[in-house]
């Protein structure tokens, strides 16, 4: 009888256990699956964030109408959720603000949007928007421009500020050697610093990681425009 009483509670005492680490086994996948389930969800809405996005960038990167610039910024400024990386809206407001100045024919609009990136370059002090910040002053070099010298030097300082946050950055190596070969033609040294400059520029564009769209990966096709004119 001490046996049969003995067997019973063995019996009863194993199939608990079993029990047991069924419901614990069931709790873990159901745990696993709704991980899984939330992070799909985070995917998708990063996709879907992305895709939106993007198609503004491209909008504003395909056009040349100040209005519908003007109308895909608005886009951007009223995006009420985080990107990934959190900086890159106030980057591409910046750039269009750029762009904008270089499209507008009145002085006045000129001013207002050089003003209006500034204000979002400023507030921002990661590589892109040195490097942003150099791309602008270039752009204000024109000939006979009696301020030329001291913006090149102005620029080439941000630059080297700029690839002491980010050695990798590509476009820090452009823009050293696209300020760089503005100068060859009253130095001759200039050559070899900008022909360093835009072969390290190169290399580095073809190990960037751009699987984020919204990532800036402006400046390859003219990197290599540039190797081939030097001191042109």
């Amino acid at each position: 009888m001490k046996y049969i009483i003995f067997a019973f509670v063995l019996t009863f005492c194993s199939s608990n256990v079993f029990s047991q680490k069924n419901k614990k086994k069931t709790t873990t996948n159901n745990i696993n699956k709704n991980n899984n389930s939330s992070m799909d969800s985070i995917a998708a809405a990063k996709n879907i964030e992305i895709k939106y996005l993007s198609s503004i960038f491209q909008k504003i990167n395909a056009s040349n109408d100040e209005v519908e610039i003007n109308e895909q910024i608005l886009l951007l400024e009223n995006y009420k959720l985080k990107a990934s990386p959190e900086w890159v809206i106030a980057y591409k407001i910046a750039q269009s603000y750029i762009k904008l100045s270089e499209l507008s024919q009145k002085n006045e609009l000129k001013t207002k949007y050089e003003n209006k990136a500034s204000g979002f370059i400023l507030s921002n002090s990661n590589d892109e928007f040195l490097v942003l910040d150099a791309y602008a002053k270039y752009k204000k070099i024109t000939p006979n421009n009696k301020s030329n010298s001291q913006i090149i030097e102005n620029g080439l300082s941000i630059l080297e500020k700029a690839k002491t946050l980010n050695p990798e950055n590509p476009r820090v190596y452009y823009l050293i050697a696209l300020y760089n070969n503005l100068l060859i033609k009253d130095d001759a040294s200039k050559v070899d610093i900008t022909k360093t400059n835009i072969v390290e520029a190169i290399q580095k564009y073809k190990n960037a990681d751009y699987n984020n769209p919204l990532i800036p990966n402006w400046g390859g096709e003219e990197a290599n425009n540039l190797l081939n004119n030097i001191g042109r």
